[in-house]
């Protein structure tokens, strides 16, 4: 017997990573897809395909091949394997994306900030998503991009490939309004693409709750820290913007516990740990001994526990977007440390417009009035979270049931 149409779904996306907005963005597609058809065969392309496996259970391949020849290799070397084996290896490889997809009904890019180019080149993610995009139509299948963020991109190349990848969808939307606006700056046409919050606004919240014990003041405070190189992530180039971060913030930090704040250090990467380690080291060198102990460095391996750790906290001070997403989700005051336009515009929209920095224009007196104003006016923000969070989620919902539901439909007359 053939396979039911719309059996077989593929979520494309960086999973796999260590990224826990990401993988909230995965997990939250995934809750879905099984609620609507919970015979699918579900399948993932993505960055690191065992680890997936292993987590949710799924088949995965990767996205991309690793080259053969190390990228050292000299102007001949590189020119002869262009000619005698990259180019007839990638042809093979379009092949070979393009026998996969037949076997696909569905390719699903389910949220995360995929059409920017943020530490990648055009060969690499912008190159992967445009193949296997491209490849889906080809083969028959139907491609949708669902609450996607997106700009900036500044390379060229990396413009038209992910363009390209996006005008090939059967359905997008994007997460906030900038996204929607960077893409038709590129000549996509969004006129008929709606604007759905995040999909990590749908995930589960511990069961811890969402608010502490009721007091008059905030006294736990996350802050969620990023191991921040500049765009090009360029440990080298960007290791006095990442000092200087790491200054910062230590000086914040140590200005909260000298208040009587416990402070727990947050990531929203396995690879942040390296700037949640520099905070805490200077920190603990710069304050008491009474001081010190009231600062956890929080261990985070999964979604689901920063969201536990976000959810011990009162106030959340930012840099990672889905930091931000994460805090508001529990219903927690937010603070963004940003590095791209997206978290600004998020808490805007989230009633917290005036709490915002950028990463890299951090004004350290700028972030205590900030946070003082946070600290008077606390309950006030919590209950403008928890309206937001709800609408989010009301809206999250309309999207599930009028934008997406067909398509995963058993019935191929309702695609």
């Amino acid at each position: 017997m053939a396979p039911e149409p719309g059996s077989s779904i593929a979520l494309f996306g960086i999973f796999g990573a260590g990224n826990y907005g990401n993988e909230g963005s995965l997990s939250a597609m995934l809750t879905y897809i099984r609620s609507v058809r919970p015979q699918a065969r579900l399948s993932a392309v993505c960055t690191y395909p065992e680890r997936v496996t292993a987590d949710y259970g799924i088949p995965a391949v990767p996205i991309r091949l690793e080259s053969p020849y190390p990228r050292t290799a000299g102007f001949v070397i590189r020119a002869l394997h262009r000619v005698f084996v990259r180019f007839p290896r990638e042809i093979a490889t379009w092949a070979r994306t393009i026998a996969h997809m037949r076997k696909i009904d569905l390719l699903v890019i389910p949220g995360t900030g995929i059409l920017d180019d943020y530490a990648i080149a055009p060969g690499d993610l912008p190159y992967g998503l445009f193949r296997w995009c491209v490849s889906a139509r080809l083969a028959g299948a139907k491609v949708l991009f669902v609450s996607i963020g997106a700009g900036p991109i500044n390379h060229p190349v990396s413009r038209w490939l992910m363009k390209t990848a996006a005008s090939v969808a059967s359905y997008r939307s994007f997460r906030d309004q900038i996204s929607k606006d960077f893409m038709a700056t590129l000549g996509l046409d969004t006129r008929h693409d709606p604007v759905y919050p995040d999909l990590t606004f749908s995930l589960p919240v511990p069961e811890t709750g969402r608010t502490l014990a009721a007091r008059d003041q905030p006294s736990v405070i996350g802050v969620g820290l990023m191991t921040y190189y500049g765009w090009r992530n360029d440990s080298g180039r960007g290791a006095e913007v990442f000092a200087t971060y790491v200054r910062k913030m230590s000086d914040f930090v140590a200005w909260l516990l000298h208040r009587g704040y416990a402070v727990r250090l947050l990531v929203g990467e396995e690879g942040d740990t390296i700037a949640a380690g520099r905070v805490a080291a200077e920190v603990r060198g710069a304050v008491g001994v009474d001081e010190a102990s009231r600062l956890v460095c929080a261990e985070i391996d999964s979604v689901e526990t920063l969201l536990e750790e976000i959810a011990a906290t009162d106030v959340l001070i930012g840099t990672r977007f889905h930091n931000v997403v994460y805090g508001l989700l529990l219903d927690k005051p937010v603070i963004s440390i940003g590095y791209a336009a997206r978290n600004a515009a998020l808490l805007q929209d989230a009633g917290l417009g005036n709490y915002s920095q950028q990463i890299e224009a951090l004004d350290v007196a700028v972030l205590k009035e900030q946070f003082n104003d946070v600290r008077d006016n606390w309950r006030r923000l919590e209950d403008c979270v928890r309206e937001k969070r709800i609408r989010y989620q009301q809206r999250l919902q309309e999207q599930f049931d009028v934008g997406v539901k067909h398509f995963f439909a058993s019935d191929p007359s309702s695609r």
